[in-house]
């Protein structure tokens, strides 16, 4: 992240427990809600994100741990480095 431009290179991520809880939570839109509840908050601060929900992601402790060997540090920077 580069803190000069907060806006546009904050990355969040949402961690789930399990694969299922984040496939009900992405089927129930509940994914929708909890960006739109981040941005309004970060809003509440001054800081309004550039590409809004495009820069929250949502992932899971399972996933990570199969992928990565729970190693949440070389995921997200795997996952990020495209951005």
């Amino acid at each position: 992240m580069d803190f000069k431009n907060v806006a546009t290179t904050l990355r969040i991520t949402c961690v789930f427990e399990t694969q299922s809880a984040q496939s009900n939570a992405l089927f129930e839109k509940q994914d929708e809600k909890m960006a739109q509840i981040i941005m309004s908050q970060l809003a509440r601060t001054g800081l309004r994100l550039s590409v809004g929900v495009k820069q929250i992601r949502f992932d899971n402790e399972e996933r990570c741990l199969v992928e990565h060997d729970g190693n949440w540090a070389l995921r997200l920077s795997m996952i990020f480095k495209n951005d």
